[in-house]
C-alpha cells in the first residue's frame, strides 16, 4: 500500500468535468528496473452529500434536471451500438441541459467514459425490474455478484453518483432482501449513494422500500400509469412529503408519456411534461428529476411497431434520434438561465440584455458561462459572465448587431454547449 498527495486539485463538476489519470508500475528489483506490471486508471475528484432534503455537489446545494437514454434502440445496430451512436446520445443529453441520468442495467464502458468526459452524473443499476417479487438465495447471490462486478469496474468514475439495486419491484418483497443488497453495495465504500427505485411511494408511504436507501425515489406517472388525471400530482406530493419523507429529499427517477398505450401524441407529452415539471420545481425537497426518455425505445413490451421496430413511443426523439417538438420544450425547462428581455436601442446597432438565473429546478451556480452574439458582419462577439448564483441577474449592452434584424444571442456553458438562445 502506498499514499499519494495531490496538490491544486480541480474538482469534477458537470460544467467542468476535470479528469486525472494515474499510472502505477511494478518494477523488477535490480539495475534494469524492468516493468513487470502496469495499471492505469482515470478518475476525478468530487464530493456528493445529502444534508436534510438537499443534495450537495462539491459543497454547493444543487437541484438537477436529467433524462434517461435507452440503449439498444437504434434499429441499424441493436445492442451492438458503435461509439458514434453512443456519442450522439450523450450530445443530445447535453443539448437538453441534462446533467443527471440513470440506466436500468449495467452499461458499455464507452458510454460511461463519455459521461465522465462530458459531465453527466450517472445512476447505474442491476437489472432487477418488477419481477420476481422475491429473490431465491441463488438469485440474491447473483444480484450481489452483479453489484460487485458493476462497482469493481466503475467505482473510480467521477460521474457515478449512485448504485441502484432494483427498479419498481412489487411491494410483496421481503424488505430484508433490500437491506442486504444495500449493505452489500455500501460495503464497497465508494462515496456513491445506494438507491431503490419506487413507483408507488404515494401508496406505500412510510413503508416504501426506497426509504431504506440513501435517497427516496419516485417514478411519477400520475395521470397515466397511476391515477386518473395529472392534477392529482400536488396532493400525492404533499402526502409523500408529510408521511414518507419527513425531512428527507426525493428524486424523481422517471416521468413521461408512453404512446400508443396513452393517446395524445407529442402535444400531450408536452402538456404532461410541463405540468409535472412545474410541480417538482415548486417543491424544494425534490433534488432532481430524470425524464423518461431521450429516445423511443425498442422492447418486446412495445405497443407500437413490429419485429426489430417493436417499440414504446416514449421519447423526445424517435429511434433514429430525430427530434420531436417536446425536445426543445424540455431543453427550455432544464435550462438554468433565461432571457428576461433583449431590446434593441434607438441606435439600432446595440441591444440591452437581461438574463436571470433560475431559483427552482434547475438550481445551481454558473461559473465561466459566456454570452455570445452574432454581429452585423457575420462574426461573433462574447462576454465572459461573472459568477452567477441562483436568483442573480446580469444586464449588459451588446454592440455591432445588424440594425435590420433581431439580435441573435446565446448563453453558453464553459464546456461549449448552448444553454439557451434568443
Amino acid at each position: 500500500m502506498f499514499h499519494t498527495d495531490f496538490q491544486n486539485i480541480r474538482p469534477w463538476h458537470f460544467d467542468s468535468p476535470n479528469l486525472y489519470t494515474m499510472q502505477v508500475d511494478v518494477l523488477e528489483h535490480g539495475d534494469e528496473r524492468k516493468i513487470l506490471d502496469r495499471f492505469t486508471t482515470r478518475f476525478g475528484f468530487r464530493k456528493l452529500e445529502i444534508k436534510g432534503h438537499q443534495l450537495y455537489l462539491n459543497e454547493e446545494a444543487v437541484r438537477l434536471p436529467g433524462i434517461e437514454y435507452m440503449p439498444g434502440s437504434y434499429p441499424a445496430f441493436g445492442m451492438a451500438e458503435p461509439v458514434e451512436v453512443l456519442s450522439k446520445a450523450v450530445e443530445l443529453m447535453k443539448e437538453l441541459n441534462c446533467v443527471i441520468t440513470r440506466f436500468h442495467w449495467q452499461q458499455d464502458a464507452r458510454i460511461l467514459d463519455l459521461m465522465d468526459e462530458k459531465g453527466i452524473l450517472v445512476q447505474q443499476e442491476i437489472p432487477w425490474w418488477q419481477a420476481p417479487g422475491n429473490l431465491t438465495p441463488e438469485l440474491e447471490s447473483m444480484a450481489k455478484q452483479q453489484i460487485d462486478d458493476m462497482i469493481m469496474r466503475d467505482f473510480n468514475r467521477p460521474s457515478m453518483f449512485s448504485w441502484g439495486v432494483s427498479n419498481e419491484v412489487f411491494h410483496n418483497t421481503d424488505k430484508d432482501v433490500y437491506r442486504r443488497l444495500i449493505k452489500h453495495a455500501k460495503s464497497w465504500n465508494t462515496g456513491c449513494f445506494v438507491t431503490v427505485i419506487s413507483n408507488e411511494i404515494f401508496d406505500r408511504l412510510e413503508n416504501d422500500e426506497s426509504l431504506l436507501a440513501d435517497i427516496p425515489t419516485w417514478n411519477d406517472y400520475v395521470g397515466t400509469w397511476h391515477g386518473k388525471v395529472r392534477e392529482e400530482t400536488p396532493d400525492k406530493l404533499k402526502l409523500i412529503n408529510e408521511r414518507a419523507l419527513c425531512g428527507r429529499p426525493l428524486l424523481i427517477t422517471e416521468h413521461g408519456l408512453c404512446e400508443p398505450r396513452f393517446v395524445g401524441a407529442d402535444s400531450r407529452r408536452i402538456v404532461e411534461m410541463t405540468y409535472h415539471y412545474d410541480q417538482w420545481a415548486k417543491n424544494n425537497y425534490i433534488l432532481g428529476c430524470i425524464y423518461f426518455s431521450l429516445n423511443d425505445y425498442r422492447t418486446h413490451r412495445g405497443e407500437s411497431g413490429k419485429g426489430r421496430y417493436q417499440q414504446r413511443v416514449h421519447g423526445l426523439t424517435d429511434l433514429w434520434f430525430g427530434k420531436k417538438p417536446s425536445f426543445d420544450v424540455y431543453a427550455g425547462l432544464a435550462s438554468p438561465v433565461f432571457f428576461e428581455y433583449v431590446q434593441q436601442t434607438a441606435k439600432g446597432t446595440e441591444a440591452e440584455i437581461s438574463i436571470a438565473v433560475k431559483t427552482d429546478l434547475p438550481c445551481y451556480t454558473l461559473y465561466d458561462y459566456k454570452l455570445i452574439w452574432k454581429t452585423g458582419d457575420g462574426d461573433q462577439k462574447e462576454i465572459v459572465l461573472p459568477v452567477l448564483k441562483p436568483g442573480d441577474k446580469y444586464k449588459c449592452t451588446i454592440d455591432k448587431i445588424n440594425p435590420e434584424e433581431k439580435p441573435i444571442v446565446y448563453v453558453v456553458r464553459p464546456t461549449g454547449y448552448t444553454v439557451t438562445e434568443y
